[in-house]
């Protein structure tokens, strides 16, 4: 069922206007779902009625770029192409250490085996140690069929939008902007914005940490605030991670198990049969007495009642508890570890930057427009110019690819893409500039293709059709996406503004996003708005509760 909702300002900064909420009845949006379906759509050509006129000259009047410039950078500071190496080596670092504390969460099956025939000869076991050997036998060939970079890659949007939340709330709690936004004067915070160098990121990063107002778009944290560790911030913030972390073992662990005892797999498990057979002649009291913190939700979709009775157990033994703790207390380790390089790296090259400079400004000698010795600078090749490209590659646009390299990586994009990115960045420019020109555009889509190349979330959203989006938009007047990115947001035509959220605010707003969908203000704005989120559970359920109050 689809909900429409149309925003206008109610009781904001006591405006005497109403909210009006339009909520279709299931006929009305079958209709609406045929006629997008079957072609009714209007052209992007055609002429827009007076009502998507009022809306568009509403939204365009109340769109001030510096505000929501400040909005996209509320939560941490911009970026550029040597520092995003620096956080993308240390991420590469920590999913690969990840995947292997995952694995060696249990033992092996040579090791499992041999430890479950020596319990096996051992004589008048009690019921319990029965019973957790059986659930041994299940957890462990399951566990070690789970795979390590979905848990991730889901992971990781439940714990951004945990510590972009806990972010927030710091910041309320100050009342005031983050450092990187407290500049004199507009041009100077444009500058800033725009062209930031390590030294000011490096103390920006320092700053906000110390105090809990900084958000880390991409490595995991260990705590909010550096300065006190032991706050209530950050132990509410640990406890909340555990949380997350089970929520999401026990649904990986669900699949992994469906696929198990349907030989898609080439563990030995046993018979469905045999392990409930096993548990149901344990003494019940054991059973309810370890059952007590299950969910029901935990086996939600599971219709045969043996298999919903075997997840319950496992999920509400000591076995399985022990091992979820063992996987976060390693995990938070190993983001202390790793985001502590992460600042030492930091460091190191702002440190570097900085003796360059000051040898610069001793030997008085200027850096000549354009060079930048450091190598920071990003260069954009085409590949079909490159002396290496095949010779029966298709030279059409669709098939034809650019090269953007910078510090010894070297990103790929689709030509299309590149240019899509680049009329939104000058669109961008000219908004808040008044002009579209701008030598910064290989230096920001470098940094934008290496933030995004770390994520491996890409099956974790499927796009909408460009066809419903010009339906929603001549319809409702709808031209915010709430969950895009400028690489598959919807260009509007005719000069329209593209409005957009996406997940990083520090690199995608100069392409026009407008940052966190959970920092955007919709009373502010009024319109209809689009809502296509990550499939993940907890960050769809931070989403409802983001529109629900």
């Amino acid at each position: 069922r689809m909900q429409c909702i149309k925003l206008l300002d109610e009781q904001y900064n006591n405006a005497s206007s109403k909210m009006e909420s339009h909520i279709r009845g299931d006929e009305d949006m079958f209709a609406l779902l045929e006629e997008m379906g079957g072609g009714g759509v209007e052209s992007a050509s055609s002429p827009t009625t007076d009502k998507d006129s009022l809306i568009d000259n509403t939204i365009k009047n109340t769109f001030t770029m510096p505000r929501t410039l400040t909005q996209a950078f509320q939560l941490s500071p911009p970026s550029n192409p040597e520092v995003e190496i620096i956080r993308h080596r240390n991420h590469e670092k920590f999913k690969s250490d990840f995947y292997d504390l995952f694995r060696n969460c249990v033992p092996s099956s040579a090791v499992a085996a041999a430890t479950l025939s020596k319990a096996s000869a051992k004589h008048q076991e009690s019921p319990n140690a029965q019973r957790n050997q059986c659930i041994r036998s299940v957890l462990q060939p399951v566990w070690r069929q789970m795979p390590a970079h979905s848990i991730w890659e889901r992971l990781q949007f439940s714990l951004k939008t945990l510590e972009a939340g806990c972010v927030r709330d710091n910041q309320k709690t100050m009342g005031q902007l983050p450092p990187w936004c407290c500049i004199e004067s507009e041009e100077q915070l444009i500058n800033h914005l725009l062209c930031p160098s390590v030294q000011q990121i490096n103390a920006w990063v320092l700053h906000g940490k110390q105090r809990g107002i900084v958000w880390e778009p991409l490595l995991p944290v260990p705590a909010i605030s550096s300065q006190d560790i032991n706050d209530q911030t950050n132990q509410g913030y640990r406890r909340n991670t555990f949380s997350l972390i089970e929520e999401e073992v026990k649904f990986q662990f669900i699949r992994s198990f469906k696929k198990c005892i349907g030989g898609g797999s080439r563990e030995a498990l046993p018979s469905v049969d045999k392990v409930y057979s096993t548990m149901k002649s344990l003494p019940e009291i054991d059973t309810f007495s370890d059952m007590e913190e299950v969910k029901k939700d935990d086996v939600t979709g599971i219709t045969n009642e043996k298999q919903a009775f075997i997840l319950q157990n496992i999920f509400g033994s000591q076995p399985f508890k022990k091992i979820v703790q063992k996987l976060h207390k390693k995990m938070m380790y190993l983001a202390e570890d790793t985001y502590a390089h992460f600042l030492s790296d930091l460091k190191k090259t702002s440190d570097r930057k900085a003796a360059e400079e000051q040898q610069q400004l001793n030997k008085g000698r200027k850096r000549k427009g354009g060079k930048d010795k450091s190598g920071s600078m990003p260069k954009i090749t085409f590949i079909d110019d490159d002396d290496d490209a095949s010779t029966d590659r298709k030279k059409n646009d669709t098939d034809r690819q650019a090269r953007v390299s910078c510090g010894g990586l070297s990103m790929k994009i689709n030509i299309d893409h590149m240019q899509k990115l680049e009329r939104l960045h000058k669109r961008t420019l000219s908004n808040i500039l008044g002009a579209d020109e701008s030598s910064s555009f290989a230096r920001l889509l470098f940094t934008l293709l290496l933030r995004y190349d770390a994520l491996e979330g890409a099956g974790l959203q499927s796009a909408i059709p460009h066809s419903v989006f010009r339906f929603l938009h001549n319809k409702f007047g709808c031209k915010f996406e709430s969950f895009a990115s400028p690489f598959n947001c919807y260009e509007m035509k005719q000069g329209g503004e593209t409005e957009y959220g996406t997940a990083f605010g520090d690199t995608d707003a100069w392409f026009g996003s407008e940052g966190s969908f959970f920092g955007v203000d919709f009373l502010r704005k009024g319109g209809c708005f689009q809502a296509n989120p990550p499939f993940a559970s907890e960050f769809m359920k931070s989403m409802y509760q983001r529109m629900h109050h």
